[in-house]
């Protein structure tokens, strides 16, 4: 999923204009999980 910086529309996948659909910008950022993951150290 990833997020329009200008507006914040959020979209499931980059279309293939790579154009926000809402405000037409073009800078995205991907939205991360809000759950951390957590490693066990060995």
């Amino acid at each position: 999923m990833y997020k329009c910086v200008k507006c914040g529309e959020i979209i499931k996948e980059l279309p293939r204009s790579i154009r926000c659909p809402a405000c037409a910008f073009k800078i995205f950022s991907k939205i991360r999980t809000p759950i951390a993951r957590k490693v066990k150290a060995e």
